[in-house]
């Protein structure tokens, strides 16, 4: 079946028939995918990270807090199948801060016990790569972590340690100490990469051309002064062709763009005056640093609802071929009330048609979110979120939920098709179209292609039960 595009005719016994349109070309509107139901342990309050994989499972962090005689902070890996239940057979490790996604087959963990600062494991099944190794008293080598704060991995595999690292000579004495390191493929220190000290960078983002934008407070780099975001060689020295400048600059995420520049998010300030400052969340870099002035520029993202962090946009995503999603702190953008998450055009303006839900949020209204493209059409989001409100209802959500897109048009009897709130839309992932209602008895559903001949017909009986329509050919 070309599944481009659908209509589909829905009879609600003793109350209305109606046509709707379904087009799948595009990505359309956001809407929760009501087939993926996370089973998170009862005691999680967020999910601090994910990483897609492959095969359609997600490894995902669970955090909570420990009670009397347990540890203060507890983050767990854990493996949810394709429809959220939890996989029993995946490696189930505690202590972990992040998940650094390299290839198909393996990935990077960072935890917070040593010696198991960063090691490298199997996708399949969670189970440590051996052929990886960081230096450690039992594992001595040219290097010793005395404080890790963040992990970054490369396209080629290479693993940037931002921390306090002591290098060390043959007879295991420190020469040097730094901020910023490399480690090979083996976990052994990268003698090519030869960064300059500088005590206050925060945040380190490898580019796909080899290249690394670097973040934090830092005045200069190796005697040279440079702003807030700046990008360095392969070598670590300062690439001068890049040129960025804030006054302040948190920065939470970067997506690289085709033409060699990026997309970065967080939290920026700029001086307008001695009295007024500019603050931006998304930032359009050109290829040379320079900002796009124009990106973003109406963009106005807000928390009102303080929990611990201020206004901060954490991710930025695409989304199909005219969109942006970005997510992070915040509970209104431009007015609108956008929990955590909204949807931008490419100039990055907002698209309100698109995202018209509230979103999700906790029953304060305070939120944060981060996310994930699952590979399959769908968006993962996670972070602090107890519910998700689509302007009609409120569905449960803890702290992980997954995001489709669809583009209903209601052709006919709008009137009698809004009073039953019935709404059908596509899951590419799964191949199937869920059509749901809130009111009546759904007699069936006829599915036609773009010319009007009628593919199929499904009959149900049930009240409330949502009907999956397989879009498979037969």
């Amino acid at each position: 079946m070309d599944v481009r595009g659908f209509t589909t005719r829905v009879s609600v016994l003793c109350c209305f028939t109606a046509l709707l349109v379904v087009p799948l070309q595009g990505m359309g509107q956001l809407v929760l995918d009501p087939s993926y139901s996370p089973q998170l342990l009862q005691q999680v309050t967020h999910v601090r990270t994910v990483m897609p994989i492959y095969d359609g499972r997600t490894v995902i962090v669970e955090f909570w807090e420990g009670g009397l005689f347990e540890p203060q902070f507890l983050n767990e890996l854990a493996c949810l199948e394709e429809d959220g239940s939890r996989d029993p057979s995946y490696s189930q490790l505690g202590n972990v801060l992040s998940l650094l996604p390299w290839t198909d087959e393996v990935f990077y963990m960072q935890r917070a016990s040593y010696p198991n600062y960063v090691q490298r494991y199997h996708v399949a099944n969670g189970t440590v790569d051996p052929t990886f190794q960081i230096a450690t008293s039992a594992f001595p080598g040219r290097y010793e972590i005395s404080y890790l704060e963040k992990v970054s991995v490369d396209s080629e595999g290479r693993i940037y340690l931002l921390g306090i690292i002591d290098l060390l000579n043959d007879s295991q004495e420190v020469i040097a100490t730094k901020r910023l390191v490399r480690l090979d493929l083996h976990g052994d220190l990268d003698t090519t990469f030869t960064p300059a000290t500088s005590p206050s960078l925060r945040a380190v983002f490898p580019m796909p051309d080899g290249r690394v934008l670097l973040s934090g407070a830092q005045a200069s780099y190796n005697g040279v002064q440079v702003p807030r975001v700046f990008m360095v060689q392969d070598d670590g020295s300062i690439d001068t062709g890049f040129s960025t400048g804030f006054a302040t600059a948190t920065t939470t995420s970067v997506l690289a763009l085709p033409d060699g520049g990026c997309i970065i998010t967080g939290q920026f300030i700029d001086f307008v005056s001695l009295i007024q400052l500019d603050t931006t969340y998304v930032v359009r870099l050109l290829p040379n640093g320079s900002r796009d002035m124009a990106f973003a520029a109406d963009l106005h993202p807000r928390q009102t609802q303080y929990n611990g962090s201020y206004t901060s946009v954490r991710s930025i995503v695409p989304w199909g071929e005219d969109s942006y999603l970005i997510s992070g702190n915040f509970d209104v953008v431009n007015g609108a009330q956008k929990r955590g998450i909204a949807m931008l055009d490419l100039a990055g303006h907002l698209r309100p048609d698109q995202c018209v839900w509230p979103g999700p949020g906790l029953v304060d209204g305070s939120v944060s979110v981060s996310m994930a493209l699952d590979g399959s059409g769908g968006m993962l989001a996670y972070g602090t979120f107890d519910g998700f409100d689509d302007g009609i209802t409120i569905s449960p959500a803890q702290g992980l939920a997954r995001f489709i897109h669809s583009d209903v048009v209601l052709a006919t009897e709008p009137a009698s098709v809004a009073a039953t709130r019935s709404r059908v839309y596509p899951v590419p992932a799964k191949d199937v179209a869920w059509l749901e209602w809130s009111s009546g008895t759904l007699a069936y559903a006829r599915m036609y292609d773009m010319a009007g001949s009628e593919v199929a017909l499904f009959a149900s009986s049930g009240l409330a039960s949502p009907l999956a329509i397989d879009l498979q050919p037969h």
